[in-house]
């Protein structure tokens, strides 16, 4: 930065505007230094929501082994607010103005779903083709929406469901009109 400076005072400038140079270098500079200082603090937030995140999932991981060698099985209560979290995740993200902070929480997601996976739990919160109602109940209709919006996720543990799904479809054209 100080030899940009540099280089930019030892061009030919007349003398009357040096004072005028002088004060758009210096407005720069501390604009420079203030984009430095908040890159560099959020920085530091992001390295703390990691160790939070990664540390909350080397808690569940010990608390899963816990369970694995208590005899309990791994699809009981303690995973119920994952799966909520997980849900609680899909429908920010949905509801997000924001590409970027969608994208993260759809990434957080991602992680508890591998979370999920290593404990022999897989998590359906799409719906492609008719809905299956061993694994989806439907809870309401609304309007718009080309598919079914899923609610809460079904949850299987191999084929065996774990709990079931809650979906919403879109609302018949007749029913609509009236």
């Amino acid at each position: 930065m100080r030899a940009w400076v540099r280089k930019i005072l030892r061009r030919q400038v007349p003398a009357e505007s040096i004072p005028e140079v002088r004060q758009e270098i210096a407005t720069t500079l501390e604009a420079a230094q203030r984009s430095a200082r908040a890159v560099a603090r959020l920085g530091l937030r992001l390295d703390q929501v990691e160790s939070k995140l990664e540390g909350g999932f080397a808690d569940l991981r010990a608390q899963l082994s816990t369970f694995r060698s208590n005899g309990v099985p791994a699809s009981r209560p303690p995973f119920e607010l994952l799966f909520d979290a997980a849900d609680l995740l899909d429908e920010a993200a949905r509801l997000s103005a924001s590409p970027g902070h969608a994208a993260g929480l759809a990434g957080i997601r991602e992680r508890l779903e591998r979370f999920l996976f290593e404990a022999g739990l897989q998590r359906v919160a799409q719906v492609d083709g008719p809905v299956d109602p061993l694994r989806f109940r439907v809870v309401g209709r609304e309007d718009g929406g080309a598919r079914p919006r899923v609610i809460r996720a079904a949850i299987l543990d191999g084929e065996r469901l774990v709990r079931e799904g809650e979906i919403v479809l879109e609302r018949e054209r007749e029913e609509a009109t009236t």
